[in-house]
């Protein structure tokens, strides 16, 4: 093979545009007029993301062909590109935006959630002068989902982690069936059960409960959305096998998963249990009747005096 025939065309015959239009990958080349910035070439595979001819394109600011998406935050869309062409031109070396979101059109006119990852290189004259900008960008929407979806589960993670080592009994409890989706430690020592009891119904893990009107008020809550109360409740449950009377300050309060729902699909409870303080408190009761008892009967006369003043607070008929 002879070097005539590796030889190629002249460099100046070269159709350059023609070779850009066709180069792999995402670029435009863009006119530095601030605040303008008209696109003056776009390679295929950018056209073939935003769905249009070049045609269409070409001879227009870059952001009416980029518009603003007004659902996303200013810090990863299109207007973080006015900065990155800014700093370009500035500082004549290239800028990166580690990413920007740029929503592109399908076929079926729906518009798709995407990111990309850009920089813009100033090309000067020998004067040092940018005369042209060349922007390009590389999707990176799977790298960012990812990374999203890893973040939501770490904060589910961290939700949950908080929730089950609270130090009072809490429990998530949805649907008409009502289903416990979440109970901390501290309400399955209230209610004597384990960890078996999620997933599962609620009355089935508490058949005891179903006597005691709960089904109905829960049904209330989820129904209405209004929260539902009781200071010192009396309830039975069963503790080792045996019946028990505990009273509890508790809430139901309606569970809505998401923050549009407008319909509760349960109840987040929070139950403390004050059987002790009851009992305490009913103790002191009794001994002080036994003690009003006591100074009625007596055939002497006995009163109590409380209070600097010695108010009289009990004292018998003698």
């Amino acid at each position: 093979m002879t070097n005539e025939t590796l030889s190629s065309a002249p460099l100046n015959t070269l159709d350059f545009q023609m070779i850009f239009d066709l180069m792999p990958g995402n670029f435009v080349i863009l006119q530095p007029n601030n605040p303008d910035y008209n696109i003056l070439a776009i390679s295929d595979d950018m056209l073939q993301i935003i769905a249009q001819e070049r045609q269409q394109v070409v001879g227009k600011s870059v952001f009416k062909v980029f518009p603003k998406n007004p659902e996303v935050l200013p810090a990863t869309e299109p207007s973080s590109l006015r900065f990155s062409l800014q700093n370009a031109i500035q500082q004549k070396k290239p800028n990166k935006i580690p990413f920007v979101r740029y929503d592109a059109p399908q076929p079926t006119g729906v518009l798709q959630e995407r990111y990309w990852s850009a920089s813009t290189k100033p090309v000067m004259d020998k004067a040092g002068k940018v005369i042209y900008l060349i922007h390009t960008t590389v999707e990176v929407t799977n790298q960012i989902k990812a990374e999203q979806q890893q973040s939501a589960l770490r904060e589910i993670e961290k939700t949950n982690n908080l929730f089950l080592q609270a130090p009072i009994a809490v429990c998530i409890v949805t649907g008409p069936e009502n289903i416990v989706e979440l109970a901390n430690d501290e309400i399955l020592m209230v209610l004597g059960r384990t960890k078996d009891i999620i997933g599962k119904p609620l009355f089935e893990s508490l058949p005891e409960a179903l006597e005691q009107g709960f089904p109905k008020v829960l049904d209330h809550v989820r129904k209405t959305g209004k929260s539902f109360s009781s200071t010192e409740h009396p309830i039975i449950v069963i503790l080792n096998g045996k019946e028990k009377l505990r009273y509890y300050n508790f809430v139901y309060h309606p569970y809505y998963p998401n923050p549009d729902d407008k319909v509760a699909t349960g109840f987040f409870g929070v139950a403390h249990d004050v059987t002790e303080q009851v009992l305490d408190r009913k103790r002191v009761e009794e001994s002080e009747q036994q003690i009003r008892a006591i100074i009625a009967s007596s055939h002497h006369p006995i009163g109590v005096y409380m209070g600097k003043d010695l108010e009289i607070k009990f004292a018998n008929r003698y």
